[in-house]
Parts: structure tokens; sequence; C-alpha cells
């Protein structure tokens, strides 16, 4: 959460991060983060960033943090793990949710107990009971965490997909100290990176998800279509916070409806 800090004073000269910790500092960090309803395919998410401008309005508002935004990584599956079964929104409610603040909007608006905490202490918190579940990733990031050991049910919400975007941000006097050949190739770079790290990801997911390790289920269309409207309310929220921010859900709404939607 403190990355974003650290890269705009240079502490760090880069980082892959997500816009989900820090949405109050950079106006549409939630957004290119991933809003659920935002999106339901890779190509989609691509075309939203890349040909319909959500790119430029996110190098427009890290430019303002001293930071140069390089680029999104777009993640996989991005789930609720529990220690209990969940079936229904009304079991979630009688939980304490591990979330970003841009899901934790989402979730309250439905009366569902959230908190947040960093992913280096879901372990320790599942384990002691600190939270009941936690959504963080999917089926590889949690295999990856051992966080299986303190919690099996995995459900889907089919909230997003894919379920998160990760940025990577770099220093911006870093950046302009760079010759415009080596800005292209750490740019060439980070697309590399973000397209191995996604398909690492969504093979990962499937191979993880054959161990045997979960237990699956899935919440009833019902509450998935609660979830997507109370994501309605939390995206003129988003909006509402600039001029830019508008923008950028306007893009998502006229996708949404252009793919049949909205």
């Amino acid at each position: 959460a403190e990355m974003l800090q650290a890269v705009s004073a240079g502490t760090l000269d880069m980082c892959e991060g997500y816009g989900g910790y820090w949405p109050g500092k950079v106006d549409v960090a939630a957004i290119e983060a991933g809003l659920p309803g935002a999106w339901t395919t890779y190509e989609e998410a691509r075309y939203i960033f890349d040909s319909r401008g959500l790119r430029a309005l996110a190098e427009e508002a890290y430019a303002e943090q001293n930071v140069h935004y390089l680029g999104p990584v777009f993640g996989g599956a991005y789930d609720l793990l529990t220690k209990d079964p969940v079936k229904s929104l009304e079991d979630m409610r009688k939980m304490k949710i591990r979330a970003t603040p841009s899901v934790a909007k989402v979730l309250q608006k439905l009366d569902i107990p959230t908190v947040f905490m960093p992913g280096s202490e879901l372990y320790v918190g599942l384990s002691t009971g600190a939270i009941d579940g936690c959504i963080f990733g999917g089926p590889i990031e949690y295999k990856t965490m051992k966080l299986f050991e303190a919690a099996k049910h995995y459900t889907y919400l089919n909230m997003l997909n894919p379920g998160y975007t990760d940025d990577v941000l770099i220093n911006m006097k870093k950046w302009k100290s760079m010759s415009d050949a080596q800005r292209k190739i750490l740019e060439m770079a980070v697309e590399t990176h973000a397209a191995n790290m996604h398909n690492w990801i969504v093979t990962g997911n499937i191979d993880a998800s054959a161990e045997g390790i979960f237990t699956f289920a899935t919440l009833p269309s019902e509450d998935s279509l609660a979830l997507l409207k109370a994501a309605q309310v939390v995206w003129d929220e988003e909006a509402a916070k600039s001029p830019r921010a508008k923008k950028a859900i306007d893009i998502l709404r006229a996708t949404a409806k252009a793919a049949g939607r909205g």
C-alpha cells in the first residue's frame, strides 16, 4: 500500500503495484485496478485501456504524483476464499471479509463486514480468526501463499474478468533521465512481463484448481447480479471524484452498452 508513495518520492525507482490500494491519492486508481462489472474478458479489458483511452487517463493521473504509468498487468481470477462454506450473500454477512477499498465499498453496500490487511498478513489473519475470508486473487495466489491450509472454500463471485489489474510505475525523474531508446526498451519489457504474468496466472489457476486443495462453489446468479447492481453505485461515486474519473467511467459504460451489458 506504500508503493505509490515510495516511487513518487524516489525511494523506489519502480514497482508493480495495484491502484486499489490508493484510491484516495489517484482519482482513477480504483477504476484502472478494475471495478466490479467493468469488463468480462481480457480482450475487452485491453480494448478499454488501449483503444478507448483508459490508459491515457491513468498516465495523466499518475503524472500528477511524480510517477510515470508504464502500463497495466492483467491478472486472473479475483474471488473469495473462506474458512467456512459460502452459498449466498447472506452467508457472507456473517463473516469478516478482507477486501481492498474499492471492493469493500461494493460489499458494504450489501451489509457485508469488511476489513483491510496487507497480503502478507492474510495467512495469520485466517489462521487466528481475525478474518473469516479474503478477496485477494485466484487459486494460484491462494496456493502459493499456502492460504488453503487455513481456508479451503473458494467461491466464484462473477464480478470481473480479469478480476484485478496491477500497474507498473516508475519515478518520473528516473523516467525522464532515460534516452528514448532506453524508454522503448523498458516499455517493451513491461509489455512482455505483463503478457507472461497473465498467462502464468491463467494457466496456474487451472492447474491449482485441479489439485483438490480447494472446495469450489459459485454464488447464485441473483446474488452475483446484486453485487453488480451495488457496483453501479460505486461507479457513480468514482465518477463524482473528478472530470477525469467521469471520463473513465463513461468509457466503461459505453463499452458495456456496446457489448450488450447496459
